[in-house]
């Protein structure tokens, strides 16, 4: 009999005649064969394996497990402490928490945070009252940085052409191809509103005369500055101030989610529900909002008008006709227009705010509209835009994939974002890459667009490192460390683009220097002073003094063209984004507004809509449950220009 056939033999003799639970973890157990009880007497069971490892062997896996703890101690920059730590401070107590004013960044912009700290250790993030961006406030980006931070899946390691590297060899390969950047050196980043970064970045390229900075970020501000031009003939940046606001017009501007300042604009205007003496005289004020998608700004809403994506310009035409002539000849759905109109020009207070994704015409309608109601000095300003990095984003990434495809770039560094994942499909934007000789890209994961470039190399985040960002209304706060880098030897960008500058320095040293200039002889007081408040007072974006909109230029602008058939409206998610924020669970798992949807995205569509695609409720599910199907299928296929294949979409249900 085999030992297996014996094995089976002692399971079923010991079975026989049991009934009832009978506990066990191994085949062996169940049969309680002499091997397995030797096992269970032998105190150390594993250490067979060890009495086939001769001297040698052993010497040599012992001398490395001691060399690799001994790395634990290294560092690839020495510690740097900005404030001696002669004697224990009197407010340190053990247990208890100690709070410290940093900024976090969205989309490039930066927002005024204090983190708890315990022993070392963030543990809570909550807003600044003394930034404007967030007075004291915070949204769920910033929320969501510490489980960011502690996350097990960041790189932890640089890698060259998928194998582990060091620092060494990537300084050896810089150094190898530096004479070759003449003419063929590209950066590529996000938006940036840092100035320490920007000021690298513009010595490096003027350091290496043809070499090029190109800037893109999936969700940008392209419409918004394309509007200006329209309307002023320059790029400017818009900035609200709801707290003068009396009727607030949404042209498709969720203000509360999506615009630069969402969290101060929220606040301003929650400030404005208030009776007890809101605006000056104990009255709210009335927010108008036209809309193609359902979002929290239109949910709050004492009037709401939902409308196709295309029906917002033409919306924008109508609105601009009747403020600027007191008519219009230009047909559209909203039924209440004369009534907004009149309210908007009651008095003193009235803002036009026109979305993010609205074409430039309806920026440039929206700017228009706010000069004839009186609201530019009150209730808008308009300044020079924050961003540091050029604008155009979708026209500097074509740009960049041109040079890419005719072989004018030798060297090309990536800071932060994910252009293969979320560049248009069309520019093909890997195999563009793939002919970069040299390629390095610096972030947070190792993600779609480190699979497809030579040198990786893992970036620190927010709460680990030193830098600086601008607000929405261009006032600068600093970037201060709360912990050492958990990952030992990941880089900030500033300390990335220092080694491309071959003048590699700490963080915080780069940081100095920026600002020494304003701290003059007390520079080291004014520095313990700002890193406590958070924020460098009197930096907030001057107000560009006689902007005129050219009003015959945007009358002139063609008429939209009539809405038909059935339209697709991509937008941002409201917790992931653009997916960059796609490995948080935290955000994954908080249910999106209105739609309460978790851990997916849907095709959100009407009632009405649902019905002309045959949609009906998901087999078993009652009347007020949205899932839905469609012809069978719980998904709807769409079309998309450059997709090789239909996109596979679950289907939402939602009124309104």
């Amino acid at each position: 009999m085999s030992d297996n056939e014996t094995i089976l033999a002692g399971m079923q003799e010991k079975l026989a005649g049991k009934s009832g639970r009978l506990l066990w973890k191994t085949l062996d157990e169940l049969a309680d064969t002499e091997e397995f009880q030797s096992w269970i007497e032998d105190e150390f069971p594993n250490r067979a394996d060890l009495l086939n490892i001769d001297r040698r062997q052993f010497l040599k896996v012992g001398g490395a497990a001691l060399a690799m703890a001994g790395l634990t101690g290294c560092r690839i920059l020495p510690q740097m402490k900005a404030v001696p730590y002669v004697r224990s401070p009197e407010d340190l107590v053990s247990g208890q928490t100690l709070a410290y004013a940093t900024t976090l960044m969205h989309n490039g912009y930066g927002l005024g945070v204090l983190v708890e700290q315990y022993e070392g250790r963030p543990i809570k993030i909550e807003g600044n009252p003394n930034h404007p961006a967030s007075v004291g406030a915070t949204d769920v980006f910033e929320q969501a940085e510490l489980l960011n931070m502690y996350d097990p899946d960041r790189s932890q390691s640089i890698v060259h052409n998928g194998e582990v590297a060091g620092y060494n060899e990537l300084a050896d390969a810089l150094r190898k191809v530096r004479g070759s950047w003449a003419g063929g050196l590209r950066i590529l980043t996000g938006a940036v509103t840092s100035p320490t970064l920007a000021g690298q970045i513009n010595q490096l390229v003027a350091k290496h005369p043809g070499a090029v900075w190109h800037a893109y970020d999936a969700v940008n501000r392209d419409n918004v500055y394309d509007g200006a031009t329209l309307a002023f003939g320059r790029q400017v940046n818009p900035v609200y101030n709801l707290q003068e606001a009396r009727v607030i017009v949404s042209l498709d501007a969720d203000f509360f989610k999506t615009l630069p300042g969402n969290v101060r604009y929220a606040r301003d205007w929650a400030d404005g529900r208030r009776v007890r003496g809101a605006n000056g005289g104990g009255e709210m004020n009335r927010l108008y909002v036209i809309e193609s998608s359902t979002t929290t700004t239109g949910a709050s809403a004492d009037h709401r008008y939902p409308v196709k994506p295309s029906e917002i310009e033409t919306v924008a035409r109508a609105l601009f006709e009747s403020v600027i002539d007191g008519s219009t000849t230009t047909a559209q759905p909203v039924t209440w227009l004369a009534e907004m109109v009149a309210d908007l020009k009651a008095g003193p207070g009235a803002i036009v705010i026109p979305g993010e994704e609205a074409s430039p015409a309806v920026h440039a309608y929206a700017m228009a509209i706010n000069e004839a109601l009186g609201a530019v000095g009150r209730t808008v300003n308009y300044t020079a835009p924050v961003e540091a990095s050029p604008l155009g984003h979708v026209s500097s990434l074509t740009e960049l994939v041109a040079a890419m495809n005719a072989g004018r770039v030798t060297t090309l560094l990536i800071l932060g974002g994910n252009p293969v994942f979320d560049a248009p499909a069309d520019l093909k934007f890997g195999d563009a890459l793939r002919k970069v000789p040299v390629s390095i890209h610096h972030g947070l994961y190792q993600d779609e667009t480190s699979a497809f470039v030579s040198w990786h190399v893992p970036a620190t985040h927010a709460l680990e490192t030193w830098g600086d960002a601008r607000a929405f209304d261009g006032t600068t706060s600093l970037v201060q460390p709360l912990i050492a880098p958990i990952y030992e030897g990941n880089k900030s960008d500033t300390e990335l683009v220092a080694e491309l500058l071959d003048e590699p320095r700490y963080g915080y040293d780069i940081l100095r220097e920026t600002y020494a200039p304003l701290g003059g002889a007390n520079f080291d007081r004014w520095w313990q002073q700002t890193l406590i408040d958070g924020v460098i007072p009197n930096t907030a974006g001057t107000p560009i003094a006689g902007l005129r909109v050219n009003l015959s230029a945007v009358a002139a602008l063609p008429a939209p063209a009539p809405a038909s058939g059935i339209e697709v409206n991509f937008r941002p998610d409201p917790h992931v984004w653009d997916g960059r924020y796609a490995n948080n669970s935290w955000l994954m798992e908080l249910p999106r507004p209105v739609t309460t949807v978790t851990w997916d995205n849907v095709a959100v569509v009407s009632p009405a809509t649902a019905q002309k695609l045959g949609a009906s409720p998901t087999d078993g599910s009652s009347d007020a449950e949205n899932a839905a199907k469609i012809s069978g299928k719980a998904v709807v296929e769409v079309n998309l220009p450059g997709s090789a294949k239909p996109v596979q979409i679950p289907v939402w249900i939602l009124p309104g």
